[in-house]
């Protein structure tokens, strides 16, 4: 069975690593302050005080941190990159800004590590209950192998849907908007850095990228 490495056992990170515990996971735990992180000790977790050693032992990384700072310690730590198994898959389920999900996704992949981006809703209850909504962006081959572990449910919502660029039959349970096959900027899309800060999204003239 895969191992799975949690790092941030707070007021989410705890019932959720206890689920996957209680799912019979293999699963080895980070918190920055480890008494918090002690309680899942009684449901066969690993606790460790090194970032370095969840990091290198996973198969599956799961990041649940309280903020863009809180994830940029983590991934910005000098050993995080070469600690990482080149077969691993990181999933980031903190509340982070697009542009830092983004930098830390790009990152990974230069290195050939699978990254999600998937922050929750839900709130304690749902993570407690075993029933938070995951909004997940990232590769659809990279989604299809962590959801076909037999979740209770998966359903899709996307933003943006450009149906005319499909390559498979994919079809998300929610759509925001459809558009047509062209580049869009804004509310955190960007082109080449920039114009992800719009409140709005744009289209792009191709004069600006061809």
């Amino acid at each position: 069975m895969k191992k799975i490495g949690f790092i941030g056992i707070g007021l989410m990170g705890l019932p959720m690593a206890k689920n996957l515990l209680k799912a019979g996971y293999n699963l080895k735990a980070f918190n920055r302050s480890q008494k918090k992180a002690e309680p899942l000790k009684e449901f066969g977790a690993e606790i460790t005080t090194s970032i370095d050693d969840v990091v290198k032992d996973s198969d599956v990384l799961i990041t649940m941190l309280t903020d863009d700072t809180a994830i940029n310690n983590v991934m910005s730590s000098s050993n995080f990159l070469e600690n990482l198994k080149s077969s691993a898959t990181v999933i980031d389920m903190s509340s982070v800004k697009p542009t830092t999900a983004t930098k830390y996704g790009n990152n990974l992949k230069s290195k050939n590590i699978r990254y999600l981006d998937a922050p929750v809703s839900g709130g304690t209850i749902g993570a407690e209950e075993a029933s938070l909504a995951i909004m997940v962006g990232g590769e659809q081959s990279v989604f299809n192998e962590v959801t076909s572990k037999q979740p209770a449910s998966v359903h899709s919502c996307v933003f943006l849907d450009k149906p005319e660029r499909r390559q498979n039959g994919f079809k998300a349970n929610w759509s925001g908007f459809s558009i047509p096959d062209e580049f869009v900027v804004g509310y955190g899309l960007d082109y080449a850095g920039r114009y992800r800060q719009l409140p709005y999204v744009g289209t792009l003239k191709p004069s600006v990228y061809n």
